[in-house]
């Protein structure tokens, strides 16, 4: 058994490509933040119904991340009955789970990975109210609609390629997450519905991505008859390589050379802050506004030049710059 007593320092654990069949290996390890235990054959996560037996995942309480991909789950039975109420990341793809469940105690829980699995529906049970996740990855389930999503008040990303959905009217309940910014949707059938690209953006204003393509210019709402970004999509792995310090593209703008100055200043400033936001990975998001057809433009050469000396693309920006002036604009 693994526990304290014999590794006293163990932070990261990885028992991937054995032939666990539960977590009965695991004791008390006060100090583990990542648990690897993916290829295994474990078809349980239960070990004892007591939280005070501190033993099997309840021994691991600091935990940040749980890999169980490629296992034997059918359900997350075991986890209401430890105190996990550090856990971050739980990925568990390639499994054969059928519901989700038992997620209650996971107090700050951000990102569930369950591709590749058996999951039809979200049932009523599946999410506590005001549920603390951000990202859901939920690719190649079968998913035939999104009833019960709504309690996922805080998603911000959703990953539901290659399911079942097949309506608009099966994505209503999406409508409800108001912090909803990503959402994939390849290889459903609605995804083939003509005019499905222009419904799914007006029925969720608040997208900034959609099947990993950045909404241009043209499609916020703003019919100035200024479309820029119109040059090209920028999926959500180009926009987060923002973090790396790339140089700046070939041929950009004249106006990307030029420091961002003038009336504009205290608006760049806080624009400036609201890429930070993005690059900062899961970070509380603020209560959306919705899109004004009025709102300001942007500013190209301010929004070029910002960019460039932040080693940025600009057109990958838009979106992010169009909210921030919404959120500033008043309805006359």
């Amino acid at each position: 058994m693994f526990s304290h007593r014999v590794f006293p320092h163990l932070v990261e654990l990885n028992l991937s490509g054995n032939e666990f069949t539960s977590v009965k290996m695991l004791g008390y390890l006060p100090g583990l933040k990542i648990l690897i235990l993916q290829s295994n054959r474990i078809e349980s996560l239960y070990f004892n119904a007591d939280p005070g037996i501190q033993k099997g995942l309840n021994g691991c309480q600091n935990l940040d991340i749980i890999d169980l991909s490629k296992n034997c789950l059918k359900d997350f039975n075991g986890l209401q009955f430890c105190k996990l109420g550090e856990l971050k990341i739980l990925k568990a793809c390639q499994n054969e789970l059928t519901k989700i469940d038992s997620l209650d105690n996971l107090k700050q829980l951000k990102e569930l990975d369950v591709n590749h699995n058996k999951i039809k529906q979200f049932d009523t049970n599946s999410f506590e109210a005001r549920n603390p996740i951000k990202c859901l990855k939920i690719d190649d389930n079968g998913l035939k609609n999104f009833n019960n999503i709504q309690k996922l008040v805080r998603l911000q990303h959703l990953f539901a390629n290659s399911n079942r959905i097949s309506e608009f009217h099966d994505a209503d309940r999406l409508c409800e997450l108001v912090y909803l910014k990503e959402l994939e949707l390849n290889g459903n059938s609605l995804y083939r519905k003509p005019g499905y690209r222009s419904t799914m953006i007006k029925k969720l204003p608040n997208l900034a991505y959609l099947d990993s393509k950045v909404r241009l210019w043209f499609e916020l709402g703003n019919h100035t008859g200024r479309a820029y970004g119109t040059a090209g999509h920028y999926s959500q792995h180009q926009f987060k390589r923002s973090r790396t310090n790339q140089q700046p593209t070939a041929g950009l703008h004249p106006a990307a050379q030029q420091p961002a100055a003038g009336a504009r200043a205290t608006e760049l400033r806080e624009f400036r802050g609201s890429l930070h936001q993005q690059q900062a990975g899961y970070a509380e998001p603020s209560q959306p506004k919705p899109l004004l057809a009025g709102a300001a433009g942007p500013a190209p050469a301010e929004v070029i030049g910002l960019c460039a000396q932040q080693h940025r693309h600009p057109t990958a920006f838009i979106s992010i710059w169009h909210n921030h002036c919404s959120s500033l604009s008043t309805p006359t």
